[in-house]
């Protein structure tokens, strides 16, 4: 009696796995990372049925071959799939670099306009307007929220005081601002949920009623910050190196303050 042929699921794992590598490498973006998940928990769950069906005679081993290649088809389809994704993710990179560049021009624009003087009241409104606009499309870029900041803030259109223009409402969600030089920046209101400030440098910083839920304050020396409120610091989240006002008290979820 002729023996049948187990088969080689190793062997056929990794031909799929090598399209869909091909699909990922060399430099995978976020988006591709979760297909990448999606995909193997995919195939994951096809393999495991597959052999479930074999175990109980359900599909004949001999017909391997037949798998072996349904599963490639897989494959191709998969990395046809993630193609199309990483053609959309591209071109809505080149998307966002034109808005912000094109937000930078006119911002340019607006700080060397002779006639802003006597239009000054209505031009800060539209800055205003074209400024929460591009942070808007910027949703999913956390690395070009940081630029619009750090640009706001060095031409002093956002020093708390008497900013050109108000940031209150601004999606600021994840922006990445490790690091970032904010010293007397006017951020009253606006959205910093999920945001990196970690190692920030904030001194004078206005923090009235800003959204900081789940924002990262590691290393951050909040010390000398303007309105910030119980409440705020209980939703972000610290390290023993934060350093909060007198008077607030370090969220019990942080670890406890270094210099205790």
């Amino acid at each position: 009696m002729e023996k049948k042929q187990k088969p080689n699921w190793q062997s056929i794992l990794e031909q799929v796995w090598g399209t869909v590598r091909e699909a990922l490498i060399p430099h995978p973006s976020k988006e591709q990372v979760i297909w990448a998940i999606r995909i193997v928990v995919a195939l994951a769950v096809v393999v495991t049925l597959l052999i479930c069906a074999i175990r109980r005679d359900l599909i004949g081993s001999d017909n391997a071959a037949v798998i072996g290649a349904l599963l490639a088809l897989v494959g191709v389809l998969i990395t046809q799939v993630v193609s199309a994704n990483v053609a959309r993710a591209l071109e809505d990179q080149r998307a966002r670099a034109a808005s912000l560049q094109s937000y930078l021009n006119w911002m340019g624009a607006f700080l060397t306009d002779s006639d802003r003087a006597d239009n000054d009241a209505r031009a800060k409104v539209v800055a205003r307007a074209q400024t929460l606009a591009v942070l808007e499309g910027l949703r999913s870029d956390p690395t070009r929220k940081r630029s619009v900041l750090q640009f706001l803030n060095e031409s002093k259109l956002i020093r708390s005081g008497k900013p050109d223009i108000d940031l209150a409402g601004a999606d600021l969600r994840g922006a990445y601002l490790r690091e970032a030089h904010l010293n007397e920046a006017d951020l009253r209101r606006a959205k910093l949920i999920d945001a990196d400030l970690s190692g920030a440098y904030l001194n004078g910083a206005n923090l009235k009623e800003t959204n900081l839920r789940e924002a990262n304050l590691s290393r951050t020396d909040l010390s000398k910050v303007q309105n910030l409120a119980q409440a705020q610091v209980d939703l972000a989240i610290g390290d023993e190196n934060t350093k909060l006002p007198k008077g607030l008290e370090r969220p019990k979820a942080w670890p406890e303050d270094e210099g205790a």
